[in-house]
């Protein structure tokens, strides 16, 4: 019963729905304190999230198979931000939602969160990484290299860009903080390039409970465009909270002390993942506990993998990041003596998920030019199959921050 309670009460702080497994703790789950504006940010960051994964997501013509981490894109260009001014530092901020708040608040807030966690969970790894690289000859003004090193622990390398080991080395970093399961960022280093940043997320959870491999089964999937697939097709029973729309469900499912867990949002039949995605916004997304109730739940999730490449430069300008993209209007004039642009925006992202949790990362990549446990109650039971489309969110408990954001309409593995 105090699991359930716990539960029901982790639900009103942010739209999650604890699996109620009554497992041991390694170590009690800890929240991360947040003020009030810092909250604002993350709840600002969380609809960021909706925003770039709902443009992405309609961007293609057929569904896909899509991960996202919008929180690395928001350490990216907090980065950046550091360097702008002007109109360019106004759209930032208005699509970021980093409203009113200084330069100073964001890297502080963005510390808080990069620091705390890593130290929140045993069984949770959350490894983030940044770095500058500038290419030799261009001035990077003090302030600029102090903020991202001091509040992003970001390297500040120069380097001659015009030589293969400059490849080389910033491939390196990407593949030595992704574990090497994103091996490289880059094809090439452009001739035309000035600055390279990089973000670097690395995320290891084990559930809470694992899934038994015995109870791993052949089963049926059946895909976005209609077609049958056989998975392995992972099974749980537990006493959980499912989350009820009038178009999906919501069933969460915890990684070591709960301090992070996976959201799987599934369509009711007949609703496509397009149909839910454009639902989801920060408000939406605190009004699911609204209707919740909890079930004795026989969960089939399949095993499931997928990788992802994005040039972020529409999508972005399309959210209104625009003059920061522009050779003429772009104000960096914080960065660098230099003039300088954006002139790329690109993420790779990678997930996989088995019966012992889940692997994902992703690296995020910003390229300047100059421009120049007791008695349970009986409760209802519920099938909660996803052998359908689906959505998925891995997010932080205590303040709700989304760190990988995805779909899955094929199943790969």
């Amino acid at each position: 019963m105090k699991k359930l309670v716990f539960a029901l009460l982790a639900l009103c702080a942010f739209a999650s729905c604890d699996n109620g497994d009554d497992i041991p703790r390694k170590k009690d789950r800890t929240d991360i304190p947040l003020t009030k504006s810092e909250q604002a940010l993350a709840d600002a960051g969380n609809d960021f999230a909706f925003s770039l994964f709902r443009r992405v997501s309609s961007s293609h013509a057929q569904p896909s198979n899509i991960i996202l981490s919008p929180i690395s894109v928001n350490y990216m260009m907090s980065m950046l931000n550091n360097g702008a001014t002007g109109k360019t530092a106004e759209e930032i901020s208005r699509v970021l939602g980093f409203g009113d708040s200084k330069p100073e608040e964001i890297n502080a807030y963005n510390q808080k969160m990069i620091v705390a966690s890593a130290d929140l969970d045993p069984q949770v790894t959350v490894h983030t990484a940044n770095s500058i690289w500038v290419r030799d000859g261009i001035n990077i003004l003090p302030a600029f290299r102090e903020s991202n090193e001091s509040y992003y622990k970001a390297s500040v390398r120069n380097l001659d860009f015009s030589k293969p080991d400059a490849l080389k080395q910033i491939n390196g970093w990407t593949s030595k903080n992704t574990d090497g399961r994103i091996p490289e960022i880059l094809d090439k280093v452009n001739p035309n390039a000035c600055i390279y940043l990089l973000n670097a997320i690395a995320f290891r959870g084990e559930w809470s409970t694992p899934f038994e491999k015995s109870d791993t089964n052949k089963d049926i999937f059946t895909d976005a465009q209609g077609r049958e697939q056989e998975v392995q097709m992972m099974n749980a029973s537990f006493l959980g909270i499912v989350c009820e729309h009038e178009k999906f469900r919501m069933l969460s499912r915890s990684y070591g002390n709960g301090a992070f867990s996976m959201s799987i949002l599934l369509p009711d039949e007949g609703v496509t993942n397009a149909e839910v995605i454009a639902l989801l916004n920060v408000q939406s997304w605190k009004q699911l506990p609204q209707n919740r109730n909890g079930y004795q739940i026989h969960l089939k999730l399949p095993r499931f993998a997928a990788s992802y490449d994005i040039n972020l430069n529409d999508v972005l300008q399309s959210l209104g990041i625009v003059s920061a993209f522009s050779s003429d209007a772009a104000d960096f004039s914080k960065l660098s003596t230099t003039r300088i642009f954006l002139s790329r925006a690109l993420q790779k992202a990678r997930i996989e998920v088995d019966e012992e949790g889940t692997k994902a990362e992703t690296v995020t990549l910003g390229e300047g030019w100059a421009s120049s446990p007791g008695p349970r109650p009986e409760m209802q039971k519920m099938d909660f199959f996803v052998n359908r489309p689906f959505i998925y969110l891995i997010s932080e408990y205590s303040t709700g921050a989304i760190y990988f954001i995805g779909e899955v309409n094929q199943i790969k593995f």
